[in-house]
């Protein structure tokens, strides 16, 4: 869900592209061919250009997009009883300049997780303003031994040379049994964004 189409945007660029939508209008004397020549540029940018200099300079948010493995801590409570188990994750992130999605995927886990999606993501930046921090909820697939639900994580964003990392905390609303954890430095592996089989 976007909440605002041009919140990844620079202020300071969003009134220079309407000003070129006008001066578009009175070359082409309609508004129709400029409307046209303004949003497939528009569209070029915010799908694909976004991410390389001169664009990537329009925006306020960095290029997190990529597949990220690692693992994840989780506390499970069950009969009164919290447990801790570790998870193998990857987590892939797809990123245009007006919008991001997170997945995570779990392999042999299946009575413990199950696959997740982004519902609602937002990127902003951490409070010493360092990072970028992503703040997304999700929904769970569910599983043979695991109801669907829904969850919220918060994960921080560090880069450090050529790589970057994600860490930070979940939680989840399930009823019966509630979880929280942590996402332990998981490292970009590669820019891929396509799921695994």
């Amino acid at each position: 869900m976007r909440t605002n189409y041009f919140m990844y945007y620079k202020p300071w660029t969003v009134i220079p592209m309407i000003g070129f939508f006008f001066l578009g209008i009175t070359a082409f004397h309609e508004v129709a061919p400029a409307s046209i020549l303004f949003l497939g540029f528009f569209y070029l940018i915010d799908r694909w250009l976004w991410k390389f200099p001169p664009f990537s300079w329009i925006f306020v948010i960095d290029n997190f997009s990529g597949t990220y493995e690692g693992k994840q801590e989780c506390f499970i409570r069950r009969d009164n009883q919290i447990r801790k188990v570790y998870l193998d994750i990857k987590v892939i992130i797809a990123q245009t300049g007006s919008n991001i999605v997170v997945n995570a995927f779990y392999n042999n886990h299946k009575e413990v997780s199950s696959n997740s999606h982004s519902t609602f993501c937002v990127i902003t930046k951490t409070e010493d303003e360092q990072h970028f921090k992503i703040i997304y909820q999700y929904a769970k697939e569910g599983s043979r031994n695991l109801d669907a639900h829904f969850g919220t994580s918060i994960i921080k964003v560090i880069k450090e040379k050529r790589e970057c990392y994600l860490e930070g905390t979940y939680y989840t609303d399930q009823q019966l049994n509630p979880t929280h954890g942590h996402y332990i430095r998981l490292k970009r592996t590669s820019r891929r964004t396509s799921h695994p089989s």
